[in-house]
């Protein structure tokens, strides 16, 4: 909730709506592999473990 609360802030303080999205899933496995094998993606930010980093990195090889 905290997130969502600081783009709100962020869009009250006049930063355009569409600059900052914030998705919400309960099947993080299948949301990555989605966006990650989009073409569309350039760039991917995530806040996480080493680990996990990891796992994003090569799923994004292997689906590319």
């Amino acid at each position: 909730m905290t997130t969502i609360f600081a783009v709100q802030l962020a869009i009250a303080a006049g930063v355009p709506e569409d600059l900052v999205q914030v998705v919400t899933t309960t099947d993080a496995p299948a949301f990555s592999t989605a966006v990650l094998s989009d073409p569309r993606v350039r760039k991917v930010s995530f806040t996480g473990s080493t680990a996990v980093g990891k796992v994003l990195l090569h799923l994004r090889r292997t689906t590319c």
